[in-house]
């Protein structure tokens, strides 16, 4: 063997690795090809079934949020209601409380109106037999008032 045929052997030896690799690169390039489309495959159907179920546990929590707020507005009725009732309650409390105070005032202020009364009639019964003299004064006034103006329209004086 001569370095000629030693050279072409390793020349055929080459082409026949570069061949092979060229294969192997080819069938690793289309298999990883695969892979990888196998996987995005699995990847988007991994990431669509994360969708749905993101979707169906926010659809129960907007349920069970919608729930917790319709039985929220309801206790919160009920307690505002109670309160009103509580409430009422207390204001007719306070009012028949007020209305007992105010006639106790008013017992009171008849109490003293009635002693400054007694009073005050005493004093008028003055004024009343006071008021007879005068008033038997003015008419005794008033008719010889009377007797004159007769007098002069029957005889009047020569002017």
């Amino acid at each position: 063997m001569t370095k000629q045929d030693l050279l072409e052997i390793k020349q055929a030896l080459v082409e026949h690795i570069d061949q092979a690799t060229q294969g192997l690169r080819a069938e690793m390039v289309q298999r990883m090809d695969a892979h990888a489309a196998s996987q995005e495959k699995r990847v988007d159907q991994a990431v669509r079934d994360l969708r749905a179920e993101m979707q169906q546990r926010m659809d129960a929590l907007r349920v069970e949020m919608l729930q917790r707020m319709d039985a929220l507005r309801v206790e919160m009725l009920q307690r505002m209601d109670a309160l009103r009732v509580e409430m009422l309650q207390r204001m007719d409390e306070h009012a028949a409380s007020l209305e007992e105070s105010i006639r106790d005032a008013q017992t009171e202020m008849l109490k003293a109106f009635i002693s400054y009364q007694e009073g005050q009639q005493i004093r008028m019964r003055g004024f009343e037999s006071k008021d007879v003299e005068i008033t038997e004064r003015m008419a005794v006034l008033e008719r010889r008032l009377q007797e004159i103006e007769r007098r002069l329209l029957l005889n009047p004086p020569a002017a």
